[in-house]
């Protein structure tokens, strides 16, 4: 399995242990859901979202993801304690948050929806104008 660095290729957030954890939560979709189109099922949203697409500023409060797939979602919950080792971890009905290194991670499961993305810099943003109100 080839590794994925797109976050610490681009220094996405300035702690790069920070870059580390979202280059290993895509690592292990890879290799648990090798043919998962990452543009169409796992992509980053949020604010990171909006900042990588020059349509926000300042800092991101946080690493958000949304997927489509409740496999993926299932598979990261399940499993978040022994890969991440967080300081902290919260299971919400569609949300899995984590906070890791003082900074919080947050993945959403959203069936409902096709999700859009831009491939910038080997990074999968969820298309702007698509990223949910809820998700800062």
């Amino acid at each position: 399995m080839s590794r994925y660095t797109a976050f610490t290729d681009n220094n996405v957030f300035a702690n790069p242990a920070i870059n580390l954890v979202g280059n290993k939560i895509y690592e292990e979709i890879i290799k648990q859901f090798p043919a998962a189109d990452l543009a169409t099922t796992f992509v980053v949203t949020g604010k990171t979202s909006r900042i990588a697409q020059n349509e926000a500023t300042g800092d991101a409060p946080n690493l958000a993801f949304i997927t489509s797939d409740a496999d993926v979602f299932s598979h990261l919950s399940k499993n978040a304690k022994a890969f991440f080792s967080p300081e902290s971890l919260v299971f919400l009905k569609n949300t899995l948050q984590f906070k890791k290194y003082g900074f919080f991670f947050e993945i959403h499961l959203d069936t409902a929806i096709s999700i859009t993305s831009v491939l910038q810099d080997g990074l999968y943003l969820h298309e702007t104008s698509k990223i949910p109100s809820n998700i800062l």
